[in-house]
């Protein structure tokens, strides 16, 4: 269930404890910036998003963990940052989930302070179960809300709360009446108009970090794991990457090329005499009969819809709404 984690090789010592907590466990929730390049030929922009990360475990020497969404992270980011009482720190990707689940483990080393952290709830939380949802909406400041657990049911370890969240809240914590994390925050829906959250349950937080660090999550205040994962990789099929910009600059520019082809051979055609035309004729027939396939592809690889266009059509391709 994952691909793992980059940081520090030392033995880790997880504190499980939610001492000093707020009462309904969002002192958890952190803001994070990542810092992405996007890049079209020689042509390249800096762009800056935000999400939400929950800390849920303490390492020996300083080093923190902390869960959030895997779609906030992954990509290979130029570097993502955890603002810990307004100051930016660095952090580093110590896993991701497979495509099942929108998890990641995330890692920072402090020297001076601790990352306030929570417990993972044990059940999944029941229907019209009260809920706190806490995160970091459009990168700004901490918000807080109370809904409730809907019996939509969405799929295998996935809750759905009664209340909708926005771009930012990602990776933000969904907490039971104790103050424990029982689900990280995702995606909200619908699309156009958001009326609930979608978050993936505690015990797929668990999973991941059974799967990240070869032993079962933490049950008390001091669990001493055995090793470290191996630094990450990312080692994504082609199929999982999405070069959408370029791909869409080079269709766009064979584009360019054929219709330049076509036009150049009507110009041709309306000079030349009548018993010139048949070859003309053929050529045009063919440029106008070539089918460009165009396919988009969910984040998993798989295809959510493909067509072919001709030639002077235009070219339609359907957007898959970001998880949040």
């Amino acid at each position: 269930m994952h691909r793992l984690a980059q940081w520090f090789g030392l033995s880790i010592l997880l504190l499980d404890t939610t001492c000093g907590l707020a009462s309904d466990g969002s002192e958890a929730v952190y803001r994070v910036r990542i810092v992405s390049s996007e890049c079209v030929g020689q042509s390249c922009r800096v762009t800056t998003a935000y999400a939400s990360a929950v800390a849920i475990g303490h390492y020996n020497a300083g080093k923190e963990i902390l869960v959030t969404a895997a779609h906030a992270v992954r990509g290979n980011p130029r570097k993502i940052e955890l603002d810990i009482h307004g100051k930016w720190t660095q952090a580093t990707v110590l896993g991701i989930s497979d495509g099942q689940h929108d998890l990641a483990l995330i890692g920072v080393t402090l020297t001076d302070q601790q990352l306030q952290t929570v417990s993972l709830a044990k059940t999944m939380s029941a229907a019209n179960e009260s809920v706190t949802l806490a995160g970091f909406p459009g990168g700004e400041t901490l918000h807080r809300r109370t809904s409730h657990v809907m019996r939509t049911q969405w799929g295998s370890q996935i809750l759905t709360v009664a209340t909708p969240s926005r771009p930012g809240d990602s990776g933000g914590g969904v907490f039971n009446a104790r103050a424990e994390l029982t689900a990280v925050i995702f995606a909200t829906a619908p699309v156009r108009h958001p009326t609930f959250t979608l978050a993936t349950d505690a015990n797929a937080v668990r999973q991941l970090i059974r799967s990240t660090f070869q032993a079962d999550p933490p049950t008390g205040r001091h669990t001493h794991l055995p090793a470290y994962p191996r630094p990450y990789v990312s080692s994504r099929r082609p199929s999982e990457t999405c070069h959408c910009q370029e791909y869409l600059a080079q269709l766009a520019k064979r584009l360019q090329t054929l219709e330049s082809e076509l036009n150049a051979m009507k110009a041709t055609l309306a000079e030349v005499s009548s018993h010139d035309l048949e070859p003309i004729e053929q050529r045009l027939q063919q440029l106008e009969n070539i089918q460009i396939p165009v396919q988009v592809l969910t984040p998993n690889g798989t295809i959510q819809s493909e067509a072919k266009y001709r030639l002077g059509e235009p070219i339609q391709l359907r957007l898959i709404p970001r998880r949040q």
